[in-house]
């Protein structure tokens, strides 16, 4: 039922990703896209100051990025993570 439910709200209950959300709006409602996207994506610019208005399309597209490849990955990754938690609490 749990994940079912993951499923249903992911990538979590804050809902998806954007590419009109700034990069702060995207970490402040999941935390763990911080590491992802300086992981996966080399954007160091989490901790910037534009990251307080700069959407994740002009975040990518400053990293010479695909913005709907960034999105749909890091959308990806948090279904992913919800759906790993939701199976833990099973």
């Amino acid at each position: 039922m749990r994940v079912q439910a993951a499923r249903e709200t992911a990538p979590s209950e804050g809902g998806a990703v954007t590419l009109d959300m700034t990069v702060a709006e995207i970490i402040e409602v999941h935390p763990s896209a911080a590491d992802y996207l300086v992981a996966d994506w080399n954007m160091a610019c989490i901790s910037c100051p534009a990251s307080q208005s700069e959407t994740l399309r002009e975040a990518a597209q400053v990293h010479e990025l695909d913005p709907e490849d960034v999105c749909e990955a890091l959308n990806d990754f948090l279904e992913d993570t919800a759906m790993i938690q939701a199976e833990e609490l099973e």
